[in-house]
């Protein structure tokens, strides 16, 4: 899992991230932050080529997060029409976005499916003004070993321009 607690030092996150294995981006969760893949021509594969995500939601949105739990600074999601992704504060470029392996998404929730790193959750969502704002329907605050997610997500995404 690259999930890690605040960040101190560069350094440290780059030991969790390279002990954690795993940077393959599109196989679990979360790519390396901390990581630079070189541009790829081939196609990307999508883990859900079905879901359609809901205009409203389609762009760049980001939170400043500065809650004990993930890294603090300034996340990014990108919904694009078949893809929701995040970036960590530590990422050092778009390339380090994540798959949040959106498998149903409707005009209120959105279902994450179950990966190798992480259980599956579903949330709700709505567009308030320019703000997209995110609360989780399960329970999972005390075994979820992706708890970090329960700190990111719904801390409210700013549309950006």
């Amino acid at each position: 899992m690259h999930r890690h607690r605040v960040l101190v030092l560069i350094a440290v996150v780059g030991l969790i991230l390279a002990a954690c294995g795993g940077s393959t981006q599109g196989v679990a969760q979360q790519g390396a932050a901390a990581t630079v893949a070189a541009p790829s021509t081939a196609a990307t594969t999508l883990p859900f080529p079905d879901v359609v995500m809901p205009k409203d939601l389609l762009g760049v949105w980001t939170a400043n997060v500065q809650r004990p739990g993930p890294s603090n600074g300034l996340w990014r999601i990108r919904i694009t029409e078949h893809l929701m992704e995040l970036k960590n504060p530590a990422a050092a470029s778009d390339s380090d976005y994540f798959w949040l392996w959106t498998d149903r998404i409707d005009d209120r929730t959105f279902h994450m499916a179950a990966d190798a790193d992480c259980p599956a959750a579903t949330y709700t969502w709505s567009v308030q003004a320019s703000q997209l704002v995110m609360t989780t329907t399960d329970d999972n605050s005390t075994n979820d070993p992706c708890s970090d997610r329960m700190v990111t997500l719904p801390t409210p995404f700013t549309r950006q321009p």
